[in-house]
Protein backbone atom coordinates (compact mmCIF):
# COMPACT_ATOMS: atom_id res chain seq x y z
CA UNK A 1 0.00 0.00 0.00
CA UNK A 2 1.73 2.94 -0.94
CA UNK A 3 0.99 6.31 1.35
CA UNK A 4 0.29 10.00 0.15
CA UNK A 5 2.13 12.90 0.24
CA UNK A 6 -0.33 14.66 2.49
CA UNK A 7 -0.65 11.28 4.77
CA UNK A 8 3.42 10.80 4.89
CA UNK A 9 3.53 14.72 5.84
CA UNK A 10 0.55 14.80 8.32
CA UNK A 11 2.45 11.44 10.25
CA UNK A 12 5.49 13.63 9.87
CA UNK A 13 3.72 16.27 11.66
CA UNK A 14 2.46 13.99 14.47
CA UNK A 15 5.97 13.20 14.92
CA UNK A 16 7.16 16.28 15.42
CA UNK A 17 4.13 17.22 17.81
CA UNK A 18 4.79 13.90 19.61
CA UNK A 19 8.21 14.74 20.35
CA UNK A 20 7.92 18.01 21.20
CA UNK A 21 4.83 16.61 24.08
CA UNK A 22 7.21 14.16 25.00
CA UNK A 23 10.23 16.17 25.53
CA UNK A 24 8.51 18.47 27.58
CA UNK A 25 6.67 16.21 29.61
CA UNK A 26 10.67 14.44 30.27
CA UNK A 27 11.69 18.23 31.25
CA UNK A 28 14.17 18.48 28.45
CA UNK A 29 13.16 22.22 27.50
CA UNK A 30 11.01 23.06 30.56
CA UNK A 31 7.67 24.04 28.73
CA UNK A 32 4.17 23.52 30.79
CA UNK A 33 2.20 20.41 31.30
CA UNK A 34 -0.09 22.26 29.52
CA UNK A 35 1.58 23.55 26.83
CA UNK A 36 2.90 19.66 26.13
CA UNK A 37 -0.55 18.01 26.58
CA UNK A 38 -1.71 20.31 23.72
CA UNK A 39 1.28 18.75 22.18
CA UNK A 40 0.49 14.68 22.82
CA UNK A 41 -3.47 15.97 22.06
CA UNK A 42 -2.27 16.90 18.64
CA UNK A 43 -0.10 14.08 18.44
CA UNK A 44 -3.10 11.60 18.59
CA UNK A 45 -4.87 13.39 16.58
CA UNK A 46 -2.99 13.21 13.61
CA UNK A 47 -2.57 9.59 13.72
CA UNK A 48 -5.75 9.61 13.46
CA UNK A 49 -6.29 11.74 10.82
CA UNK A 50 -3.34 9.40 9.12
CA UNK A 51 -4.52 5.71 10.14
CA UNK A 52 -7.87 5.42 8.00
CA UNK A 53 -5.89 5.98 4.96
CA UNK A 54 -7.56 9.79 3.89
CA UNK A 55 -5.72 12.08 1.71
CA UNK A 56 -8.53 14.46 3.04
CA UNK A 57 -8.42 13.67 6.74
CA UNK A 58 -4.15 13.71 7.17
CA UNK A 59 -5.20 17.29 4.80
CA UNK A 60 -7.37 18.55 7.42
CA UNK A 61 -5.14 17.54 10.12
CA UNK A 62 -2.22 19.95 8.60
CA UNK A 63 -4.48 22.80 7.95
CA UNK A 64 -6.35 22.28 11.56
CA UNK A 65 -2.91 21.80 13.14
CA UNK A 66 -0.90 24.93 11.45
CA UNK A 67 -3.82 26.95 12.16
CA UNK A 68 -3.52 25.89 16.38
CA UNK A 69 -0.18 26.54 16.21
CA UNK A 70 -0.25 30.13 15.11
CA UNK A 71 -2.81 31.00 16.81
CA UNK A 72 -0.52 29.40 19.88
CA UNK A 73 2.26 32.03 18.40
CA UNK A 74 -0.19 35.11 18.27
CA UNK A 75 -0.55 34.29 21.97
CA UNK A 76 2.66 34.14 23.13
CA UNK A 77 3.85 37.59 20.55
CA UNK A 78 1.01 39.37 21.79
CA UNK A 79 1.66 38.41 25.37
CA UNK A 80 -2.20 37.20 25.46
CA UNK A 81 -1.67 33.93 26.45
CA UNK A 82 -1.57 34.57 30.50
CA UNK A 83 -3.36 31.41 31.00
CA UNK A 84 -0.62 29.36 28.86
CA UNK A 85 2.99 29.89 29.89
CA UNK A 86 4.32 30.29 26.35
CA UNK A 87 8.37 31.70 25.81
CA UNK A 88 10.28 33.18 23.28
CA UNK A 89 11.21 30.12 22.21
CA UNK A 90 7.78 28.21 22.29
CA UNK A 91 6.53 31.26 20.17
CA UNK A 92 8.85 30.74 17.21
CA UNK A 93 8.69 26.91 17.88
CA UNK A 94 4.69 27.95 16.64
CA UNK A 95 5.67 29.93 14.19
CA UNK A 96 7.79 27.24 12.73
CA UNK A 97 5.13 24.55 13.00
CA UNK A 98 2.28 26.66 11.81
CA UNK A 99 3.80 27.63 8.93
CA UNK A 100 5.51 24.27 7.77
CA UNK A 101 2.11 22.49 8.19
CA UNK A 102 0.21 24.99 6.50
CA UNK A 103 2.59 24.80 4.01
CA UNK A 104 2.61 21.22 3.67
CA UNK A 105 -1.09 21.47 3.06
CA UNK A 106 -0.95 23.23 0.15
CA UNK A 107 2.13 21.34 -1.42
CA UNK A 108 0.29 18.43 -0.86
CA UNK A 109 -2.64 19.01 -2.27
CA UNK A 110 -4.36 22.34 -2.04
CA UNK A 111 -4.24 23.06 1.52
CA UNK A 112 -7.22 25.26 3.52
CA UNK A 113 -9.88 25.21 0.61
CA UNK A 114 -9.22 21.21 -0.13
CA UNK A 115 -9.20 20.64 3.72
CA UNK A 116 -12.49 22.66 3.99
CA UNK A 117 -14.92 20.76 1.11
CA UNK A 118 -13.76 17.20 2.73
Amino acid sequence: MSRSGARVAAAAAAAAFLVAGVLGLTSAYGASTLLDSIHLAFAAAGVAAVAPGSEAAARRFLVLGGTASLVLWLLGAAAAGSWIPLRPNDNWLHLALGTAFLGLAELTGGGARAAARA
